[in-house]
């Protein structure tokens, strides 16, 4: 009896493990899907020559700073 007992704890352990790895993982997919995006939009603005390539270069790289410092936090 106390085995099954613990044998259900350990499974319900394991579960709330796994269901809080899979949260995390989609807060990060999500916050690079939004990296994507801006991607798409700083190239968007290069192609149409509102930016130079220096220009959007220096945008890209601040928007990986700021993106980085969300998903560290």
């Amino acid at each position: 009896m106390k085995q099954k007992i613990l044998q259900t704890r350990r499974r319900k352990e394991q579960r709330e493990v796994v269901n809080s790895r899979r949260a995390s993982e989609s807060q990060d997919c999500i916050k690079w899907m939004h990296l994507m995006k801006l991607h798409v939009v700083l190239f968007t603005l290069m192609e149409r020559s509102c930016y130079t390539i220096n220009t959007a270069a220096i945008s890209l790289i601040n928007v990986h700073a700021m993106l980085f410092k969300i998903i560290l936090h």
